[in-house]
């Protein structure tokens, strides 16, 4: 840099600069009021091809994040029921993951032997905060003292959230079960069998677990007779539910009509691909950079071979189209819930390509005027029509509106996005050569969810489902146990561990922690997400309440202890009601 300096002084094109220490430079403008302002992200016209390079380790990243979030949240909790604290292997894990950020590694620019490491650390994680989260749900179930049925035929499962708010979700169980009833009532529930070559599943809808906290759920072991595949096979490429119909053309594989069932609309323009590819190749930093031109360089579509059903029940649809494009193959996976206003399409891509970019095109039946982003912690909005922001990036989601209609683009690991007069764009992979010559040549797979609504999405709990689609619940089999009481149980059969915010607030739970410096107290961490001003409302049944409030070094501060700002990321300790140690 020394020397740079040294030759922009002998040109006449550069302003005319010095090198001082940087004391005397704030010395200089101490007292000044006039400072230049930019208020806009510092968007960098360049390196667009960080966002998609590499898939793989993006999405490792994504899931080791919110895996061992899951760890960490539980084995805290555990510790209250007598569970060991697993914090130094919590704290090795999040380093692992930390380093796997550094420069040239998440971006995907790196030479192939860096990979090579960061995969065997991406396994490491998931590995361990796995094992982590599995034990501490164990003890927790345990320790609720919940009545489990003993009977052979009978048995009772434990459904936790780790989410701030109450969430109704699919979960699938091993093996064939029926007569679902929740918190040991008799209600009977709605179950459906999924039933592959090698395994047998129970898809069950778990309603309204309450958020930070636990529900049960009692099943009855069946030996239920499959689908029949000619059965399946009857029915025309339309999956509905209450909220969407959703029509796939069975000449292209593509979606052919979305229709909001609800607000009586077509969502999306017929006839127009949604999967495209484009050859994308000639620039400096290859694996950096994505050619400006790409779009003049389309290269096609993929080219079905074949759709069939998988699943068509009662609380799940799936279709299956099978694809090919040039060397590369295809599977995707059509899937609609019960319960759920959003179309998720599940991808398993063979990619075999070269110097080709793939994007999956949302044709909108409206146009265009705000396009938002969610940023870590944030939403920023951007203009739709700026030139040089042609591929922006966005982390669980990107939300368009007409200011009447609305549209949100989910997704489980991607990062580039783009939005035209009438479309938004998601890129799924590339395939650079250098500086490794293999980038994102494999096996990919993830999902991304099409979302259509009235509004901008303040409106439609977006960040929340963002945040959903991250992980589902988790959950445990409780096994009959002499230090169960089955007769009566110590706690009801649903619960919270603690509850923070009221249903519907806009702060997000994201850590559940001990403290790094003080060893017997926990730290809880939020942030704001809809640019508004709320409280923390906080209560639990074991006694806790706030502490200090903290900054992000987890020191103390000075302020309205429960009062969140607009967008703030906030940390409180928690101490027990009475002084004692959090065990």
């Amino acid at each position: 840099m020394v020397l740079v300096q040294q030759k922009w002084q002998q040109s006449p094109c550069f302003p005319r600069s010095q090198f001082t220490l940087s004391v005397n430079f704030l010395k200089q403008i101490q007292g000044q009021r006039d400072y230049p302002v930019w208020k806009d992200e510092l968007y960098l016209k360049f390196h667009r091809g960080c966002y998609t390079t590499h898939s793989d380790q993006k999405q490792a990243n994504r899931r080791s994040e919110q895996l061992l979030y899951s760890a960490e949240f539980f084995a805290t909790i555990a510790t209250l029921y007598g569970g060991q604290s697993d914090q130094g292997e919590l704290t090795q894990l999040w380093q692992r993951i930390l380093f796997n950020q550094f420069h040239d590694i998440l971006p995907g620019t790196s030479i192939p032997e860096v990979f090579v490491d960061a995969n065997q650390d991406w396994a490491i994680v998931a590995e361990q905060a796995q094992a982590i989260l599995t034990n501490s749900l164990k003890v927790i179930a345990h320790g609720l003292n919940l009545p489990c049925d003993g009977e052979d035929l009978r048995s009772t499962f434990v459904v936790f959230n780790d989410r701030n708010w109450s969430r109704s979700a699919l979960i699938e169980l091993p093996g064939s079960w029926s007569s679902l009833s929740t918190d040991g009532g008799s209600a009977r529930g709605i179950t459906q069998i999924i039933q592959t070559r090698e395994t047998i599943k129970t898809l069950v809808l778990a309603e309204q677990v309450p958020g930070c906290g636990y529900r049960t759920l009692n099943l009855t072991k069946i030996d239920a007779p499959p689908t029949p595949m000619a059965e399946l096979e009857q029915h025309l490429p339309v999956l509905e539910n209450e909220f969407l119909r959703v029509e796939i053309d069975p000449q292209s594989g593509e979606i052919k009509s979305m229709v909001d069932r609800g607000h009586h609309r077509e969502v999306l323009t017929p006839g127009l691909p949604q999967l495209l590819a484009y050859q994308d190749q000639g620039q400096y930093w290859d694996a950096w950079n994505i050619d400006p031109n790409y779009r003049e360089h389309c290269l096609g579509a993929p080219q079905i071979i074949s759709w069939s059903w998988q699943e068509r029940g009662p609380l799940r649809q799936r279709l299956r189209v099978i694809k090919q494009f040039q060397s590369s193959h295809l599977t995707q996976d059509y899937i609609l819930e019960t319960h759920r206003p959003y179309l998720e399409i599940k991808t398993d891509i063979d990619w075999q390509e070269t110097h080709v970019l793939l994007q999956a095109h949302i044709h909108l039946n409206f146009a265009v005027t705000t396009a938002s982003y969610e940023i870590p912690y944030g939403v920023i909005d951007r203009d739709p029509t700026n030139p040089d922001q042609w591929e922006v990036p966005a982390l669980h989601w990107a939300s368009v509106t007409d200011g009447h209609h609305g549209f949100t683009l989910l997704n489980d690991g991607k990062y580039g996005h783009s939005v035209g007069p009438k479309q938004i764009n998601l890129s799924l992979l590339r395939s650079p050569t250098w500086p490794d010559p293999h980038s994102d040549r494999g096996r990919h797979q993830f999902s991304y969810f099409l979302y259509p609504h009235l509004g901008p999405w303040q409106q439609n709990s977006v960040v929340h489902l963002g945040h959903e689609l991250q992980r589902s619940l988790s959950w445990v089999k409780l096994q009959p146990s002499s230090n169960h009481d089955n007769k009566s149980s110590a706690r009801s059969s649903h619960g919270q561990f603690f509850n923070v915010g009221v249903e519907g607030s806009s702060l997000i739970l994201t850590a559940l922690k001990r403290s790094e410096d003080r060893p017997n107290q926990w730290v809880i961490r939020c942030y704001e997400t809809y640019g508004q001003e709320t409280q923390l409302n906080f209560a639990s049944p074991f006694g806790l309440q706030l502490g200090d409030r903290l900054n992000i070094l987890e020191q103390a501060i000075e302020g309205q202890n429960s009062i969140v700002k607009p967008w703030e990321i906030a940390n409180w300790h928690l101490n027990p009601s009475r002084g004692e140690d959090l065990i």
